[in-house]
């Protein structure tokens, strides 16, 4: 990873919540790099979001853009994360299915 520092194009890392107990040591060397920001996806268990994880990440990583997906597929699930303080959220795979999908949340979303 030392060598994405050297790329002069805006770069964002991706990693899943769960692939390790602790992603600090990575957040640590991570944000000495010249990057845009940190994708998580923060799919858990049972179709359902892992927030507390994203949470922790923003708490202790406040200034870095920070990208989250992972079962953000409902409005209030979006809603959630942005209030958390992620900077962005990505849908991926209902988009496959339904190629409206995205505006369609996004519509949802701007009733809330």
């Amino acid at each position: 990873m030392s060598t994405l520092g050297d790329v002069e194009k805006p770069i964002i890392v991706k990693f899943r919540a769960e692939a390790i107990p602790d992603h600090t040591p990575i957040m640590d060397f991570i944000k000495n790099l010249d990057l845009f920001g940190v994708h998580f996806n923060i799919r858990g268990e049972n179709l359902e979001a892992d927030y507390k994880f994203i949470e922790n990440i923003r708490k202790k990583h406040p200034k870095i853009f920070l990208l989250a997906s992972g079962y953000l597929w409902k409005p209030e699930a979006v809603k959630r994360v942005f209030d958390i303080g992620v900077d962005m959220v990505g849908v991926a795979e209902p988009t496959i299915k339904d190629s409206k999908f995205i505006e369609n949340l996004k519509k949802k979303f701007k009733r809330l």
